[in-house]
């Protein structure tokens, strides 16, 4: 609903090298093949490279299962989890026409930061680094697939989502990735164009802001301002003059009422004090809403 300052693409450039683009990686095992309890460096790399497949059995229920059973219940040695680690990033740089493959790296991603936030390993470097691929993915996706009977899981922005929770809950965060963290999640809270969600996105999307919230990082000025800025622009759109008469603006206020609302009810309910800056904002935020 507002334009940044910077972008995420060319801070990925500043906090580290690109990485070669390549055909994506194609999935050469079955599930028959990571059978054992606990999985070898190679075979989670496999695994891996099965995050793309446009087969639900193999991308969702084989890859994506065994890696999170095995990040956490059966955590890696840390050489292993940073070969697993670049990877992940550099398939994010991968073209993704199919949209299977970045939604899934980031789900695995978000994982990778979650061992990290268990038992610290990763560097300054690497947190920042994955928080920018994972808040550079939610401001520009178009892709707001989410759920297929045939083809399974997509789902982009809630697993981007996903990733920048598992950051705000991370020690070893500090104020730059909290706001590019806020700066992300407000671009998809309800962009215009966009259909109305309806597979829990926008409670996905509260998620990150609440830990955030929770570490008392930011004052509640910032969550003020923060929360008035997610209020409809009308100089964005002629339509929010009447925007019960387009559809467009029907699915964002849907998408802004629903963001907050989960926001409102997890920090009425919830006995962090440092919440009540984000009940206001988002009672104000419903308030304002025509």
């Amino acid at each position: 609903m507002r334009q940044f300052l910077f972008s995420f693409a060319s801070l990925l450039a500043i906090t580290g090298p690109a990485m070669a683009e390549t055909d994506l990686p194609t999935c050469a095992v079955t599930p028959e093949d990571v059978t054992e309890t606990v999985l070898s460096e190679a075979q989670l790399l496999d695994l891996i490279d099965c995050l793309g497949s446009p087969d639900p059995k193999l991308r969702d229920e084989m890859a994506y299962t065994r890696l999170t059973d095995q990040l956490r219940d059966h955590r890696p040695e840390t050489e292993t989890l940073n070969t697993l680690k670049d990877r992940l990033i550099a398939l994010s740089q991968q073209e993704d026409d199919a949209g299977f493959l970045q939604p899934f790296v980031l789900l695995i991603l978000a994982e990778i930061i979650r061992t990290d936030t268990i038992d610290a390993w990763l560097t300054p470097e690497d947190r920042e680094r994955i928080t920018l691929i994972g808040a550079d993915y939610l401001t520009n996706t178009e892709d707001y697939r989410a759920f297929s009977e045939t083809e399974g899981w997509r789902h982009g922005i809630a697993h981007a989502a996903d990733l920048l929770m598992q950051i705000s809950r991370n020690g070893g965060i500090g104020m730059v990735e909290a706001i590019i963290i806020m700066e992300a999640v407000s671009t998809k809270v309800a962009p215009l164009g966009a259909p109305a969600y309806t597979h829990g996105e926008a409670e996905r999307l509260a998620r990150p802001i609440l830990y955030l919230a929770q570490r008392e990082m930011l004052t509640e000025t910032i969550w003020s301002d923060y929360f008035a800025r997610l209020q409809p622009n009308r100089e964005e759109s002629p339509h929010w003059d009447d925007p019960y008469a387009h559809e467009d603006t029907l699915a964002a206020l849907h998408n802004t009422t629903a963001f907050a609302r989960a926001v409102y009810v997890t920090a009425d309910m919830s006995e962090y004090e440092s919440l009540e800056p984000l009940k206001l904002g988002a009672d104000m935020l419903l308030r304002f809403l025509p």
